[in-house]
């Protein structure tokens, strides 16, 4: 879904993933999902290493550990605190949920936000493999962030 600002995109994808509670109705998921927000789900006073390695535990995914920390490159972070990472490096390190533990459905909320170009690229290759391996994705994108995303099809636009 793309839309200005304060248009809705984030409160919808938190409504969805049960974040932000819904005023009327209900829904219920029928797949596992991961929801990626702004945020970085961990305290950012922890290592790099040290907030993979306490979530690859708490999701009993330790095995995936290593081709995580391969993928999205952050060899060169472990050591660093999160606090003091910049802000492509603090994107690109909170998709690491998404690759240590799989689950069909993405909820994501500007991905592609503070990505440099090679970055983008590549995420957009991750997405597509999600998607050829029965994933699906929900997406909140600003109208110019990136360019639409090969063999998407469907998108909606809040005003």
């Amino acid at each position: 879904m793309q839309g200005e600002n304060g248009k809705g995109k984030t409160s919808l994808l938190k409504a969805l993933s049960g974040v932000l509670p819904l005023t009327c109705g209900k829904l219920t998921h029928q797949v596992p999902f991961w929801y990626k927000g702004h945020g970085l789900a961990c305290d950012p006073h922890l290592l790099v290493k040290e907030c993979l390695i306490q979530e690859a535990r708490r999701l009993n995914a330790m095995k995936n550990l290593e081709e995580v920390t391969k993928n999205l490159e952050l060899y060169d972070l472990l050591d660093k605190r999160l606090s003091t990472l910049s802000q492509g490096q603090k994107q690109r390190f909170s998709f690491f949920r998404l690759f240590l533990q799989k689950r069909l459905l993405w909820i994501l909320d500007e991905p592609f936000s503070f990505l440099d170009e090679t970055w983008q690229e590549t995420f957009k290759k991750y997405l597509k493999e999600h998607l050829q391996n029965e994933g699906s994705v929900v997406m909140a994108l600003h109208p110019k962030s990136t360019a639409p995303l090969e063999g998407v099809t469907t998108y909606v636009k809040l005003t």
